[in-house]
């Protein structure tokens, strides 16, 4: 039976989140594992088991909400 793939979203500020996330890697075994990160050069060298999804960076993304009202187009003042 194939295993399923473990899947990790890990925040790519620092490398705090990525260090916690290859040590949890480490405990298990063989099984696939599918890590999601905007930036995969925080994460050390890792084997064939391991599947990057690159996100988009989206602190970098300006949104501006308004719960009363719904999206924004201007900061409010």
């Amino acid at each position: 039976m194939t295993q399923r793939p473990l899947c990790f979203f890990v925040h790519h500020q620092g490398r705090g989140h990525a260090k916690r996330c290859e040590s949890i890697i480490s405990h298990v075994g063989d099984r696939p594992i599918v890590i999601m990160s905007a930036r995969r050069d925080i994460f050390g060298d890792v084997d064939d088991r391991i599947e990057f999804v690159e996100l988009p960076d989206m602190i970098a993304i300006a949104v501006h909400t308004d719960f009363d009202s719904g999206y924004r187009t201007e900061p409010r003042k």
